[in-house]
Parts: C-alpha cells; sequence; structure tokens
C-alpha cells in the first residue's frame, strides 16, 4: 500500500475515534462537570501517553522556540477549547447532530489549508467541502420548523460544537508546522500534557463544589 493510501486510512480510524469520543461526551456531559471531566480525561492520557513515549525514546524531545509556540497552539484550540466547546455543546444538541457537525472537520482543514498554506483544492474535495457543509446547513435550517424553545439551544449547542471542530481543523493543519524530528506520539503527549495543565485550575474549582459520592461505576468508565 502506498504512503498516501496507509495516510487514507489512519485519518479515517482517527475521525471514527472522533466519533465515538462525541456520543460518550454526550453521556458524560450529563452528569460530570465540564472542566473536570476534560481534566480527568486529559490528566490519564498524559500518564498513560508519557509512559509510553519514555519508554519508546527514552526522553522528551527538545523543541525549538517555534516548536514549543505551535504546540501550545495546537493544544490550546485543538486541545482544551476543542474539550470545553464539545462538551458545552453536547449539552444542548443531541449526539447525531454533533456527529454531523464533527464530520466538517476535513472540509475545515481543508478549507485553514488554504488559507494558512496556500493549498489547492481540486474539483473532489471541493465538492467534499460542499456537501458537508450543505448537510450542516441542512440540519439547523430544518430543525427552525420545529419547537422554538428547543431550536435555540440546539442552535447554540450546534455553534459550540462548530467552534470545536474549527479548533481542531487548526490543531490538525498546525501539525504540518511541527519539525518533523519531533515523533507523532511527542506531539500527542505534549499537548494532551499542556491542555491538562490549562484545564487543571477551572477542574480544581469545580471539584470543590462537586459531591464525588455521586459518581458511578459508568461515569469512572467514561472518563477512561
Amino acid at each position: 500500500m502506498t504512503t498516501k493510501g496507509m495516510a487514507y486510512i489512519k485519518t479515517i480510524i482517527a475521525m471514527s475515534i472522533v466519533g465515538v469520543f462525541v456520543a460518550l461526551n454526550k453521556v458524560a456531559a450529563a452528569t460530570l462537570p465540564i472542566f473536570l471531566f476534560s481534566e480527568l480525561r486529559l490528566g490519564i492520557a498524559a500518564v498513560i501517553l508519557t509512559i509510553i513515549l519514555l519508554k519508546k525514546e527514552k526522553r522528551f524531545p527538545n523543541l525549538s522556540k517555534k516548536d514549543a509556540l505551535v504546540l501550545f497552539i495546537q493544544a490550546f484550540l485543538g486541545v482544551f477549547l476543542f474539550s470545553i466547546f464539545l462538551l458545552l455543546g453536547s449539552k444542548y444538541t443531541s449526539a447525531i447532530e454533533s456527529g454531523i457537525i464533527t464530520s466538517l472537520t476535513p472540509a475545515l482543514v481543508a478549507i485553514v489549508s488554504v488559507f494558512i498554506f496556500k493549498e489547492r483544492l481540486g474539483i473532489q474535495q471541493m465538492l467534499g467541502i460542499g456537501i458537508a457543509l450543505a448537510g450542516t446547513l441542512f440540519i439547523n435550517i430544518f430543525g427552525l420548523t420545529g419547537n422554538l424553545s428547543g431550536t435555540v439551544y440546539s442552535l447554540l449547542g450546534n455553534v459550540l460544537i462548530l467552534l470545536a471542530v474549527t479548533g481542531e481543523a487548526f490543531f490538525v493543519t498546525f501539525g504540518k508546522l511541527v519539525s518533523k524530528e519531533i515523533s507523532p506520539l511527542a506531539v500527542s503527549t505534549i499537548v494532551i500534557t499542556i491542555g491538562a495543565i490549562l484545564s487543571f485550575p477551572f477542574a480544581v474549582s469545580e471539584a470543590f463544589l462537586f459531591d464525588f459520592a455521586k459518581v458511578t461505576g459508568n461515569d469512572v468508565f467514561l472518563v477512561i
């Protein structure tokens, strides 16, 4: 299989995982505070990834100022804000609509790439972007025919999900700016760790007000 073909397969797998993540968020957001939930899952992921990174590569990579800045932007937009907007949006809209909107990620990545990297879109790419945008527009316009109160909340949720997806698009696009000497494993570990650090103070404030006695085994499973 060609390198490009393997890249397609890996991207499909990654987006499938995002789809599952969106559905789980809908359930978790109903019972757990968003910053606390975000911090717990990011913290666990950061520990696991750090162990894997140190075992495989023996150390954290030396970062240039440019790489450090790019990774921070990735973490802020594609991990911290992505998580918060996605969790907030999940409270107001359905998992199906969330999934449809998050499917815009490849289209938004292409659009951001045009503006930042001056890449040119082919006919198939433009057609794909058009279909994705039309689908998102359809579910929001179609919702206007329903209950107005419910529609307002659903629209708010959809906007928040769209903001999350936009952050994810910048995360993916900015990944091209990171030095090739830094492995995908190292990039993932660093941005997840930064995301956990950014979420920490907000999570602590929520933890003081949250009744941990209400946590169920299902909640623990969702976090993990």
